[in-house]
């Protein structure tokens, strides 16, 4: 029996990549608020995705809560910035649950 993974989206890509290279790091530092600019996101992911997809992800329930992070603010303008206030405990946590899931997965993939 073939086993099925389930589908990645943009947003999960998206929303993978912000708590990984600038969530986790704030974490780490110790910082309690965070603000995202989207086109810089969109820079760093060498324009994979458009701002507007970019924005979507990070205005989604789905990536506070998975993230367990809170949105404080989002400025919408010529870029968008969204600042969001950290759960140190609560965020830390997810990174590791997140090391289990993806290791988890390819386990899973490996055995076959």
């Amino acid at each position: 029996m073939k086993e099925i993974l389930p589908m990645r989206t943009p947003a999960d890509d998206i929303s993978e990549f912000v708590y990984e290279n600038c969530v986790w790091p704030a974490l780490e530092r110790g910082d309690n608020v965070i603000t995202i600019d989207t086109s810089a996101v969109c820079d760093a992911l060498q324009r994979a995705y458009s701002q507007n997809v970019i924005s979507a992800a990070l205005r989604s329930r789905h990536f506070r809560d998975i993230y367990r992070v809170m949105l404080e603010s989002a400025e919408i303008g010529a870029t968008e910035t969204y600042t969001f206030r950290l759960d140190v405990g609560r965020a830390m946590l997810t990174k590791s649950l997140t090391a289990q899931q993806n290791a988890c997965s390819y386990l899973s993939v490996r055995s076959k």
